[in-house]
């Protein structure tokens, strides 16, 4: 890991990561209340940008309570 930061951003936590000179990892958690019950819901999003050759790859990975939702490349 060579650089990582934690920002606060109402109410999210979010970190950047950049591990190497070819990836860079961006996570978003923050808690919602859903309309049509009581409680909160854990929302998390990591966001993995990978530099290779002369490409951009984007992969999009989102978590709710924890729990694997999607993932969108």
């Amino acid at each position: 890991m060579i650089y990582q930061r934690r920002l606060f951003e109402r109410g999210a936590i979010i970190s950047l990561v950049v591990n190497d000179d070819n990836n860079i990892i961006l996570t978003e958690k923050s808690y919602r209340q859903p309309d049509y019950f009581g409680g909160t819901i854990l929302l998390g999003t990591v966001y993995k940008i990978t530099f290779e050759q002369r490409k951009l790859k984007l992969a999009i990975i989102t978590y709710t309570n924890g729990f694997f939702i999607s993932e969108e490349l």
